[in-house]
């Protein structure tokens, strides 16, 4: 939502967007934001009408994957994921979506 009301979509948000005290600020505020924060295009729409049929259960965001995920049927490989995933992040201090 901050992202949202601040237009930045792609720049890591600084501590001060995330504490500042605005109505889309979901952080702060309890509850949805007073309007929509996005509108999905028509293959979004068109994907939610017609799912894809798989076992999917769980996806994280892979590594150094530019903003891919990664889906898996098994909590075991969600948690490794995961856990890869946060190890990355801690070692380079933001989402490692590009490393």
């Amino acid at each position: 939502t901050t992202r949202y009301e601040t237009n930045n979509w792609t720049e890591p948000l600084e501590q001060s967007e995330l504490e500042r005290d605005t109505p889309y600020n979901t952080r702060v505020n309890r509850g949805l934001p007073p309007g929509p924060i996005g509108n999905p295009g028509v293959a979004s729409m068109k994907a939610a009408a017609s799912p894809a049929s798989t076992g999917y259960l769980y996806y994280v965001q892979k590594v150094c994957g530019g903003g891919a995920h990664e889906f898996t049927e098994s909590f075991a490989e969600f948690q490794r994921l995961a856990n890869a995933y946060e190890r990355k992040r801690q070692e380079l201090g933001r989402a490692p979506t590009e490393c």
